[in-house]
């Protein structure tokens, strides 16, 4: 009878202290992440605040890797995808090695945040060294785009209107 139930459900019954923990420090990413790019990059230079930025997401993806992998909630969402259609394709492409290199990894580095990253590929079976490598060591390409690139840009546009009106 799981397979009838949603994701919401599912995940309320496999909910364990740890995945709660993630749950949270996660939410804490989602609402600080961008603020701290912008300001990592005010005080410290675009560069600066880039590897700043790439050893805190670093270790919140560390972290969240300790938490997560190994838990209960990991292998019920894997059933749960494996049931819908998209979700098996997924599976079946994460488990060529070779696609899931080409294909996956960068995706996954380039557009998730470190929590997504890191229960993204422990739901692709992705082994323990690709965790660390992709997992945790993508936080700096991750970093470079999203905070040298991106807030770096934005604060380029900025400095000058804050500089202006006071």
């Amino acid at each position: 009878m799981r397979e009838s139930r949603g994701l919401f459900q599912l995940l309320r019954s496999c909910l364990s202290p740890r995945v709660g923990v993630a749950v949270a420090l996660w939410r804490v990413e989602a609402w600080v992440g961008a603020p701290l790019a912008l300001v990592l990059v005010a005080t410290l230079g675009r560069w600066g605040g880039v590897f700043a930025m790439a050893g805190i997401t670093a270790a919140h993806a560390l972290f969240s890797l300790l938490l997560l992998d190994g838990d209960n909630a990991l292998h019920a969402i894997r059933e749960w995808l494996g049931n819908k259609r998209w979700g098996s394709k997924v599976l079946a492409l994460a488990a060529h090695s070779g696609r899931r290199w080409l294909i996956l990894s960068p995706l996954v580095v380039l557009l998730l945040s470190p929590f997504w990253r890191i229960l993204a590929l422990l739901l692709l079976g992705f082994r323990r060294w690709e965790l660390y490598l992709v997992g945790v060591g993508g936080s700096v390409p991750h970093a470079l785009i999203w905070t040298g690139l991106v807030a770096g840009s934005i604060w380029d546009y900025l400095r000058p209107a804050i500089q202006g009106a006071f």
